[in-house]
């Protein structure tokens, strides 16, 4: 049962990720997904915009050749931002500003699952952009993720391929596991959704109606509380050091370990739409400390704290668990999507578990963990044979 549990464990998720979703949502469901998801704009700025975007809208409804198809579409974009920024002017400094550029020949890099894929046109910011020697930014850097088709009327194949790029993107930030995308043709666009709650598409909508787009591109520079999950004290944020080209590593601020302004490596991330595991490994002298963060469904008891426990203070192998040094500190609570079945809705949790020097200082920090638990737990009899399965697919999952 156990190594049927670990190969599944191994597999890639992509075979998660491509799968394909329900058809289009219904006017309902597009109208719950832009009061839910979208930062409103008053109706005179939409009017205003609209109209100065308008020449650039019918160049996408007019593309004729693939080429200008991406051009067109990150032009559109960009000229919103644009139209934007003179109504917005404090959220549209150039530090904050984001720019589309069209990607159909590069590959993003640096993802932390090594994915090969790559989106149609992308958004980040432009400050980030003028800086990158390389043309493609790193996954690390996205804010949003788009998809052209050359069809007029959109499929739910389409919708699938623009999943399977939000589902990338939001593995890559941890910071911020929570993105909006887009999927446009020259017969219209779809807007999209997903974080480790679920993912969510808007029906095909016209160009004639600017306003759902128009904000879309304000979200991204605005977003609603309910899909910013960044936690304002206990923080993750981006560190590249000296060349903004170079990989990713997080920094990470938790005053309920005691951990401030720590750089981490990433060093796993799970499934997405899911409660996506995510692992930071952080190496010093003396010892290893690593963070498991996962998001777990509100419904269902979290109990990776206790099933560590069960192991006591000296478990069979190294891997101990890191207990709070404040145990009243919470992540900030996430909001409930009502967005029917298909969402889930989950809290972010970690688990803090560390390695002494001795131990690790000829070994790779927990690769042997999944082998010497299993050792341990085929000893044991009884109800807490259970409890050992679990904790040898829990130590599987950082790898």
């Amino acid at each position: 049962m156990l190594n049927r549990i670990v190969e599944e464990l191994e597999t890639d998720t992509r075979q998660d990720r491509s799968l394909v979703t329900k058809d289009f949502q219904n006017s309902a469901a597009t109208a719950s997904f832009q009061s839910q998801c979208l930062t409103p704009v008053a109706s005179n700025i939409i009017a205003d915009i609209s109209a100065k975007v308008k020449a650039s809208m019918q160049k996408v409804v007019d593309t004729t050749t693939q080429a200008a198809d991406y051009d067109n579409s990150v032009g559109l974009l960009n000229d919103i931002v644009k139209g934007l920024k003179t109504h917005f002017s404090v959220d549209y400094t150039e530090e904050k500003s984001l720019i589309f550029i069209p990607t159909p020949n590069h590959y993003p890099r640096y993802h932390p699952r090594s994915y090969k894929i790559r989106p149609d046109f992308v958004a980040l910011k432009q400050t980030v952009h003028k800086q990158l020697a390389a043309y493609m930014p790193g996954w690390h850097y996205l804010d949003s993720v788009g998809e052209w088709k050359p069809h007029k009327n959109l499929t739910d194949r389409d919708v699938a391929q623009e999943r399977e790029y939000v589902a990338c993107a939001i593995q890559a930030r941890p910071d911020n596991p929570s993105m909006l995308g887009v999927i446009m043709s020259s017969g219209g666009y779809s807007l999209s959704y997903g974080s480790p709650c679920g993912y969510m598409v808007t029906k095909q909508l016209k160009f004639s109606d600017l306003e759902p787009l128009i904000r879309y591109v304000h979200s991204l520079h605005v977003p609603l509380s309910v899909i910013n999950f960044r936690d304002p004290k206990r923080t993750v944020t981006l560190h590249v050091g000296d060349s903004p080209d170079s990989a990713p590593q997080w920094r990470l601020t938790d005053e309920a370990y005691g951990v401030s302004d720590s750089l981490f490596k990433l060093i796993f991330v799970g499934n997405s739409f899911s409660r996506m595991t995510t692992v930071f490994l952080e190496q010093k002298a003396a010892d290893w400390v690593i963070f498991k963060d996962s998001y777990t469904n509100v419904h269902h008891n979290n109990r990776e704290r206790e099933l560590f426990d069960q192991l006591g203070i000296n478990p069979y192998g190294w891997m101990l668990q890191k207990l709070p040094i404040r145990d009243n500190i919470e992540f900030k609570p996430l909001h409930k999507m009502k967005f029917g079945t298909s969402f889930v809705h989950r809290q972010k949790h970690r688990l803090a578990q560390k390695s002494t020097e001795i131990l690790s200082r000829n070994a790779r920090p927990f690769q042997k963990q999944l082998e010497l638990y299993t050792m341990y737990w085929k000893r044991v009899d009884g109800p807490l044979k259970n409890v050992g399965c679990s904790i040898a697919i829990l130590a599987q999952e950082i790898f």
